[in-house]
Order: structure tokens, then sequence, then C-alpha cells
């Protein structure tokens, strides 16, 4: 087995054990973002910060079950899952940890770190074709490599954002409804977390209406039974 196809075996892996699934659509989704902040990044500085976390903590949970769910990520929503990590405070400490990591992942480590580097995080970030060339690599060779960088800056920067998270809340999660609980720590467990509130809240509404029909009934039955025809 070369070492392309055992770091993708060990990047597939890490998303299986962090609850995901290493799929075209996923490299898609993060290949978007990626490129949409290479294109905003140096308007970045003019974000204002929220140091508390608050912005990363109350959109987390939806910014995820975008990247995994969606068929397409909306370049929207790729800015809006950016601007939240910058507001955090910590994007560029984020950056510079994941890239640490993907630069010492494997002997291909400082390839895919150098990807990575000049197409998105550079002052003057470069085109596919010049990096290709720059790399010396056939087209599909570099466009494999370029995959691969990309999911595991993914997967990484995932586990810097958890961290963040368990920072800025001591361990616990903020839901949007007040309530507290242990932080879930895969992508699938944040979107099944609002699959299983909204499933709640569904029910819940399905009961009230449930008992406004039985209500409705009694007092129709009353209605009819009633000589004044009012139930009375």
């Amino acid at each position: 087995m070369g070492r392309a196809a055992k770091d993708r075996e060990r990047i597939e892996r890490l998303y299986v054990l962090n609850g995901s699934e290493y799929s075209k659509r996923l490299y898609a989704n993060e290949k978007e973002i990626m490129e949409t902040y290479a294109e905003i990044k140096n308007d970045l500085e003019y974000i204002p910060q929220d140091i508390t976390g608050g912005e990363l903590c109350k959109k987390e949970p939806r910014m995820f079950r975008d990247v995994v769910r969606a068929d397409k990520l909306e370049k929207g929503k790729a800015e809006g899952f950016i601007g939240a990590i910058v507001r955090s405070g910590h994007l560029q400490e984020m950056v510079d940890n994941v890239l640490d990591r993907v630069k010492s992942f494997s002997p291909n480590g400082e390839v895919y770190y150098r990807i990575l580097y000049r197409l998105y995080f550079c002052p003057d970030p470069i085109t596919n074709a010049e990096m290709e060339k720059e790399c010396g690599y056939s087209h599909s060779s570099f466009h494999e490599k370029k995959e691969y960088a990309i999911m595991l800056f993914g997967v990484l920067f995932w586990r810097e954002i958890l961290e963040c998270w368990k920072r800025s809340l001591g361990d616990k999660h903020v839901m949007d409804n007040g309530a507290e609980q242990d932080a879930p720590y895969s992508m699938e467990e944040r979107a099944d977390g609002e699959r299983r509130r909204a499933l709640s809240d569904r029910r819940s509404y399905d009961r009230r209406k449930g008992d406004r029909r039985k209500g409705e009934r009694r007092v129709m039955g009353d209605r009819r039974m009633s000589p004044n025809g009012f139930g009375l």
C-alpha cells in the first residue's frame, strides 16, 4: 500500500471516529468553506470579536449540520460559518494548530501543508494550475493530494472547534432554550441532537393539537346533547 492510500485510510478512520463519513459530498462542502475563506480573509479583521465564544456556541450545532448533511453548502452559509469562528476570537490560533498537525501527519504532511497554505492561507493565494505546476505532480495526483489535504484539515479543524467550545463553556453546551447538557463530540451527534429536538417539538405540537381536537369533539358532543344547543 502506497503512502497516499495509507493517508486516505487514516483520514477516513478519523472521520469514522468523529461519527461522520468521508464522502465526495462532504469534500465539496469543506472545499467550499476553504475557497470562501481565501476570498474573504482580507476582510475578516473588520468583524468584531466576541471573546466569550458565545457566537460560536450559539451557531455551532447548525453549522455542522449544514456542512455534514447539506447536499451542497451555500456560499452564504459558508461565510456565516467562518464569521462565527472569527467572532470567537480563536480563528488564527485554530488554523495554526491544525496546519502544524497537518504538517506532521505523515511523510506527505509537508505536501498537504504547502497545498493548503499556498491555495488558501498565504497573503496572496495562487491558483490550482499554479500549485500543480509548483508541486510538479500530474493533474490527477495533485487533485488527489489536494482532496486529502482538505479532508484532513477539515476533521482536525473540527476538533479545534470542539476544544474551543469546551473551554468557553466549561464542558457544558448552552442549548437554544437555555438548558445545559454535556457537549457532544461528533459531527453526527450534533446533527442528531438537532433532529431529536425537532422531533420532540413536533410531537409536543401534535399532542397539543390532538388535545385541542378532543376538546373540540367533547364540546361539539355537549352542544348536540344540550336542549338550547350551546352545551350549557
